[in-house]
């Protein structure tokens, strides 16, 4: 059966990326530098003495991070073997917006309000982003718009972000959108937009109408360069966090980092920002519904031919909201040509497991969309997809000594009638 078949089927799939380059950087990316990497961490480092100000009962003295959590093996289902160990990346547990979100979302948000401080006057270069907490520049942005598409993430980082620096802010929800999201941003102040149609329609709705108003800012999940970088500014972070575990990568103990994956802008600006980090030694892949995976027939189709899963006769329903996106970004699934080792697919069913189990066994309250990476370890280690995807890495004796990292997405901020619905 071809992979394209069981993608039909709605089976769950592990793809190996044939043109995964594991070593160096391939000449041909021109989409971001390295320098881009190191303005993108010093920037997001030199933002958060702001988001201290704007919300200083959520945002602590270390600024917007989230935890590295060493978990029992077992948790993933899985025997990782010898030394290998399991943590996770707790993106559930940012402040403010609850969600991976907040880094692409508050870094775009808070660049884009600094330009226009510059440009009208406000602020002076060399104030820095403390500059964006006065009066004045929040009266200045309160004449400015942003627009936003979302499933519900996205939008309640840029909602959020965007209401604290005064800006009018409307975030257009798709059909697969949570209500509890949506009344968390009427809550703050602001406007949202229900469509009946799924994610991408919605993008394209809200694009339209940001074009038509040049005090408008539509923060683009296909193809912004702020969110991407964003996201890879986490590099640094877990690369510490590792470090002080006493978990060093290197070409005896390689990192293996499972991704949630939507749209792509989140799992695509953080693996990308790993890869700068850690060079050939870390390993990542993408988790997508098997309703959804729009990141799997993009890569699929190559770099010329645009893709949805509508193709392949599936609708992009799926319990995992953040995941529910049926074409992904262009952009991102080029990025990742090279960058890419793999992606597999998971069923809603194993995703409510691991709510499940990941609460009743470590007290961790996780939406399904969060969760995706856990299927990761398991599949890589005990499936011949795994063991081929392992060989064509030429990781043998390694594997004893591996970290797989599973990048928790989204849950703090749910309500306690939807958790436990899924916990039912």
């Amino acid at each position: 059966m071809t992979i394209e078949t069981r993608i039909r089927e709605s089976a769950p799939v592990l793809w190996a990326n044939p043109d995964y380059q594991a070593t160096g950087f391939p000449d041909r990316e021109k989409a971001f530098s390295r320098s881009d990497y190191v303005q993108a961490c010093e920037r997001w480092r030199t933002m958060q003495p702001l988001f201290r100000t704007l919300f200083p009962d959520s945002v602590g003295e270390d600024g917007i991070v989230s935890p590295l959590t060493e978990l029992d093996a077992g948790m993933a289902g899985a025997t990782l073997g010898g030394e290998a160990r399991l943590v996770l990346k707790r993106d559930d547990s940012l402040a403010v917006a609850g969600s991976v979100k907040a880094r692409g979302g508050f870094h775009e948000v808070a660049q884009h309000a600094y330009e226009v401080a510059i440009r009208t006057g406000v602020a002076r270069p060399g104030d820095g982003f403390a500059a964006l907490a006065s009066a004045g520049a929040r009266v200045c942005l309160g004449h400015h718009r942003l627009l936003v598409a979302s499933t519900g993430n996205l939008g309640l980082s840029v909602g959020l972000i965007g209401r604290a620096l005064g800006f009018s802010v409307e975030v257009h929800m798709s059909r697969d959108a949570r209500t509890w999201k949506k009344q968390r941003l009427r809550q703050a102040g602001a406007r949202v937009i229900e469509h009946a149609s799924d994610y991408i329609s919605a993008v394209r709705l809200a694009a339209a109408e940001a074009e038509a108003d040049p005090a408008a800012h539509f923060v683009d999940d296909e193809r912004s360069a702020a969110l991407f970088l964003g996201y890879a500014a986490a590099a640094p972070e877990v690369k510490a966090q590792l470090e002080t575990l006493g978990l060093a990568v290197g070409p005896d103990r390689p990192l293996f980092v499972y991704l949630p994956c939507g749209i792509g802008g989140a799992p695509g600006g953080i693996a990308w920002g790993l890869r700068q980090a850690f060079g050939a030694d870390v390993h990542c892949l993408f988790v997508e519904p098997v309703a959804a995976p729009c990141m799997l027939v993009q890569m699929l189709a190559g770099r010329n031919e645009a893709r949805s899963v509508y193709d392949f006769g599936l609708d992009g329903r799926t319990l995992a909201d953040g995941l529910a996106v049926t074409q992904a970004s262009r952009l991102v699934a080029d990025m990742m040509r090279t960058h890419l080792a793999g992606i597999l697919t998971e069923a809603d069913a194993i995703l409510l497991g691991h709510v499940r189990r990941l609460y009743r066994e470590a007290g961790l309250r996780l939406e399904p969309s969060a969760t995706a990476g856990l299927s990761g370890p398991v599949r890589l280690l005990h499936t011949g997809e795994g063991e081929a995807l392992l060989a064509r890495l030429g990781i043998g004796a390694e594997r004893e000594r591996a970290i797989h990292l599973v990048w928790s997405t989204g849950g703090a901020l749910v309500p306690d009638p939807a958790f436990r619905a899924w916990l039912d």
